[in-house]
């Protein structure tokens, strides 16, 4: 067994699957734990989405056009089957999460780069999401998305890039519940 510092190692198969795993108390790594997800994972990032004190993941999928869900048991490994919503366009690859209508509960955006939107899934707080609402941005086609108060108005503003753009450009709609 290979010694490890995280809690949580994670890698991603261009296939068909992502492979977890985890550190035990003594610092050792455990055997992986392979969950299936669909035909194309991407972007893989961790919240507590359901909100109870365990790491979930969310994974965009390039190539059935999705997003899945896995919920975190607590114990480094997921609930399987991974619930699955639509990206709301082509080709999903950036995903980022945040509370982006301020309810309370984490919400999800992903730019999708072959159609050239972003859409927002609004969290419920349980794990699952709301039908994703798109936002067309126009121009250079966004593949990674990042969130942040880029110009300190105490709203959050999202922010994507291409490989082939020379610098970041600025999304032009703040994802608030009045514009969803």
């Amino acid at each position: 067994m290979l010694s490890c510092r995280q809690d949580l190692n994670l890698t991603c198969n261009t296939r068909t699957n992502i492979c977890t795993t985890v550190c035990n108390t003594f610092g050792l790594q455990q055997p992986p734990v392979i969950y299936y997800i669909n035909a194309g994972p991407q972007s893989i990032i961790s919240a507590d989405f359901n909100k109870d004190g365990h790491w979930d993941l969310a994974i965009t999928d390039y190539s059935t056009n999705s997003i899945s869900i896995l919920l975190g048991i607590g114990n480094g490994s997921f609930q399987q089957p991974a619930m699955v919503y639509g990206s709301g366009g082509i080709n999903p690859y950036g995903l980022v999460s945040e509370d982006f209508n301020k309810d309370g509960n984490l919400d999800l955006a992903m730019c999708n780069e072959g159609s050239g939107n972003i859409a927002i899934l609004l969290g419920n707080g349980s794990g699952s999401f709301q039908t994703a609402t798109n936002f067309t941005r126009g121009g250079a086609l966004p593949s990674s998305i990042v969130a942040a108060d880029f110009n300190n108005d105490n709203k959050t503003d999202l922010r994507g890039n291409h490989p082939r753009c020379q610098k970041a450009f600025e999304l032009k709609f703040r994802p608030y519940v009045e514009d969803i």
